[in-house]
């Protein structure tokens, strides 16, 4: 990056700093024993919209995510552990409804390419340490419109918990109330819309199932001499 685009890109992101700051919102920087509240520098943080306040964005350095876009409505919490896996990519926090707390919370080393995570209504998401996303990943705690039975609200929306050193293909999607264990696997294109409870298992399918049981899995290119 040439000296004049990385000036712009720096008083670009110090403006976006500033609108966030003065909308109510907070940034929490931990790296070790120091802590920085509200730093003027965070290069890693790109706003897409925030009308109001109640954002607060912990970060545990080492941050290593290339993007984090927001597009919040306020009242939510992030909070995303040290991460050093490369490649990394970019995550996108969704929330269309800002008058309850949530929270999304991801663990300590977990790599992720690509995914939106959207906390709508009364959904959080957390995910454990060592998980890695692949590509286009969504992960959904509301089904966005109501849907009625006899009067009453048939699809509430629920909270998504995936465990320790899962891994998640490309272009999964995780709805709301499924939980996925330590050590599972999710299919690419596959669809989790329930509670698992095999550790070690691969969920492939929509809707997604067991289909294999006690495998072990580790990031890294295949090594066909294994």
């Amino acid at each position: 990056m040439s000296f004049l685009k990385k000036y712009r890109k720096l008083s670009q992101n110090k403006a976006r700093l500033k609108q966030f700051y003065n909308a109510g919102n907070s940034i929490i920087i931990i790296e070790g024993e120091k802590t920085i509240v509200n730093p003027a520098e965070f290069l890693e943080l790109e706003l897409l919209r925030i009308p109001w306040g109640g954002v607060q964005l912990i970060i545990h350095r080492p941050f290593a995510f290339k993007m984090l876009s927001l597009d919040v409505c306020g009242n939510l919490s992030v909070e995303i552990c040290e991460n050093i896996i490369e490649p990394v990519g970019h995550i996108r926090i969704l929330k269309a409804v800002g008058d309850v707390k949530n929270y999304v919370y991801i663990g300590k080393g977990s790599g992720i390419g690509d995914a939106v995570f959207d906390v709508t209504l009364h959904g959080n998401i957390e995910i454990g340490d060592a998980c890695t996303m692949s590509w286009g990943v969504m992960l959904k705690t509301d089904d966005t419109h109501p849907i009625y039975q006899n009067g009453k609200i048939i699809n509430r929306s629920k909270n998504i918990i995936i465990g320790k050193n899962v891994w998640i293909g490309m272009h999964a999607s995780i709805l709301k109330n499924s939980m996925i264990p330590d050590g599972a696997i999710v299919g690419a294109y596959s669809v989790v819309a329930g509670r698992f409870d095999e550790k070690n298992s691969v969920i492939a399918g929509n809707p997604a199932k067991v289909v294999k049981r006690d495998v072990q899995w580790k990031c890294g290119l295949i090594d066909y001499n294994d």
